[in-house]
């Protein structure tokens, strides 16, 4: 598989199988587990310009300590309104190793039926915490976006 990519900022643009043409900047994708993984979300990573080799992006992992009491692989909390239900966000490099990035803005879109502690986060060290609450039980997906890092959307429920 190639990819086609912007010779300026090194994102991908498209991705396609060997037989097809491509026009512009393109490379060549070194093995069908990453080309699958690329087909499945193209924003998890880039181009690194310098080498001409495709990495992925710094990311942000959403985790919680809240714990699974239903059964059903989703962390949960009282749908209560008052119990937070805890969001920790860790910057991490390509690597894998955890970043400190000066100033990572990241944006949640809102959620149904629950109410942020924060929609707007700058990550000036590593992590940072918010917390959700709701009074309707329910799970729902938190959303979050930054510019200069991949965020996997994230389960949580409301019981």
């Amino acid at each position: 598989m190639k990819v086609s990519y912007n010779p300026s900022n090194g994102s991908i643009l498209t991705v396609v199988r060997d037989s097809e043409n491509l026009q512009g900047a393109v490379l060549e994708i070194p093995n069908d587990n990453l080309a699958e993984d690329i087909l499945r979300d193209l924003s998890k990573y880039r181009i690194n310009l310098a080498t001409k080799t495709i990495e992925r992006r710094p990311y942000i992992l959403l985790s919680t300590t809240a714990t699974d009491t239903n059964a059903n692989g989703i962390p949960d909390v009282n749908a209560d309104g008052t119990t937070p239900f805890p969001i920790t966000l860790i910057a991490y490099n390509s690597d894998g190793t955890q970043d400190t990035p000066a100033g990572y803005i990241v944006n949640f879109q809102s959620i149904e039926d629950t109410i942020l502690s924060a929609y707007r986060v700058i990550l000036a060290n590593a992590t940072a915490t918010i917390a959700a609450y709701s009074t309707k039980p329910g799970i729902r997906i938190v959303i979050a976006s930054c510019n200069e890092a991949f965020i996997e959307p994230f389960e949580i429920e409301f019981v």
